[in-house]
């Protein structure tokens, strides 16, 4: 909850960083199956992914798509019933309704879409499930527990990446929420792969820089605190010597005046 929150927080005010690269959607989308499949199958439910082995390569930020996928499985596994079905679909099929102005549009989008075998969401219901702490209640989601954000940032993320998320259903059937990431032509992805390993190899400079300036810094703790044992050590001996030399003095001081 407090992770969900602090990323919106960030999105909101524009301080989400995005480290964006040409993303290779179908190890995204291997590893978002994985990572629910055990949700899926405590619930009797088919997970299933269809991937075309040759998509356009989408630019993104490789973390955050991968939670978008998986907020998106998540809220399909919550609202299917037991033995029903949750697909994953890369990119959506020819029968995904797609909006308006993203039909029309001269930019090239790669469509993403989560569809599962729920109840359904009513139409007027459909832009509302975006916003954050909303829920759907039904009897699938009554003993749950949820925040509702998970729709709320997979939203958010996407609109940071300059696509577009919507649902669309028949009540009572299910539901499909299909996203739209950019597509990056051949030039652009090269452009972005070398800025994100310039990015990377900056990060790892910066991060090696703090290694030798703790192990500086812990150097010379250890030299200082070796030096002010050292002396430490030599005032004391020091103090002996004086101690035993005045008391040396004194024991013949005291002779001498009985003598």
């Amino acid at each position: 909850l407090v992770g969900g929150l602090l990323d919106l927080a960030k999105i909101e005010k524009g301080r989400l960083e995005l480290h964006v690269e040409p993303l290779d959607i179908q190890s995204i989308a291997a590893r978002s199956i994985e990572t629910v499949q055990a949700d899926a199958t405590a619930k009797q439910i088919s997970l299933l992914l269809e991937a075309t082995e040759a998509l356009p390569r989408a630019g993104g930020d490789n973390d955050r798509v991968e939670q978008i996928i998986l907020n998106l499985l998540a809220n399909a596994i919550k609202y299917t019933p037991p033995e029903g079905t949750v697909l994953l679909r890369l990119p959506a099929g020819n029968d995904t309704e797609l909006p308006k102005a993203l039909a029309q549009s001269p930019s090239p989008m790669i469509f993403i879409s989560v569809r599962d075998s729920g109840p359904g969401i009513p139409a007027d219901k459909r832009e509302a499930i975006f916003e954050k702490f909303v829920q759907l209640e039904n009897s699938l989601t009554r003993q749950q527990s949820g925040a509702g954000l998970g729709l709320a940032i997979a939203k958010a993320m996407v609109d940071a990446h300059g696509g577009r998320i919507w649902v669309h259903d028949t009540a009572g059937v299910g539901s499909e929420f299909v996203f739209a990431l950019p597509v990056l032509s051949e030039e652009e992805a090269l452009v972005r792969a070398m800025e994100f390993e310039l990015e990377a190899a900056r990060r790892a400079n910066y991060r090696l820089g703090l290694a030798y300036l703790r192990f500086g810094l812990e150097a010379d703790y250890a030299y200082s605190e070796s030096l002010v044992r050292a002396q430490t050590s030599r005032r004391d001996r020091l103090l002996r010597v004086a101690g035993d030399h005045a008391f040396a003095v004194v024991l013949r001081d005291v002779t001498e005046e009985q003598a």
